[in-house]
């Protein structure tokens, strides 16, 4: 009932299978799939919502990138990575949500066990929950930008620095001059 279109972005093993599907389907109007792109971010910054729908994940890069852009985020609750990038209460996967549930900078969906699977429906229950509670979509912008600027550069050399100078206070003078403080830091 709403007027969505879903933009896939790669174009890997499954390539052609999920073109016949999505013809099969009648949805070649609401699914266009975007080759891959080194810089997909001109693609990402337009979307109303970001999906991560898979089964496995370390550390959720795209995930941090779609909150560098401001977009809502639901991810399924797979092992390791989305619970930590999205609630500020995981508890290191040991419970993963039994539908979907509401938190701090994004929605986390259980995980589908198999193909024929219904928890599927549970991922379109937080979709349309995420596309018509815009209050909760804004709460979820305003946590990402908090969050994100706790890792920013500016962030992180002032940290730094605090050590450092805490450290320096601390110890006793060894030299005969007042040595120059070079700072290198490198992110990533």
């Amino acid at each position: 009932d709403k007027d969505v279109q879903l933009a896939i972005i790669g174009n890997g093993q499954l390539y052609d299978d999920l073109i016949e599907l999505i013809n099969q389907l009648g949805l070649d109007c609401a699914v266009n799939i975007i080759p891959y792109s080194s810089n997909p971010f001109s693609i990402l910054k337009q979307a109303d919502i970001f999906v991560l729908t898979l089964k496995y994940e370390g550390l959720g890069n795209v995930l941090l990138e779609a909150m560098c852009l401001g977009i809502p985020i639901i991810s399924v609750d797979c092992p390791s990575g989305p619970a930590e990038l999205l609630s500020d209460h995981y508890s290191n996967g040991k419970d993963i949500v039994k539908t979907w549930e509401k938190c701090e900078r994004g929605i986390l969906v259980t995980p589908a066990q198999s193909e024929d699977d219904l928890t599927s429906a549970y991922l379109s229950e937080a979709i349309n929950y995420l596309f018509t509670d815009e209050k909760y979509r804004l709460e979820i912008i305003r946590n990402q930008k908090r969050y994100i600027n706790l890792y920013s550069t500016d962030t992180i050399l002032a940290a730094w620095i605090e050590v450092l100078n805490k450290a320096n206070n601390s110890c006793e003078k060894r030299w005969d001059f007042e040595p120059k403080l070079n700072v290198i830091y490198g992110a990533g």
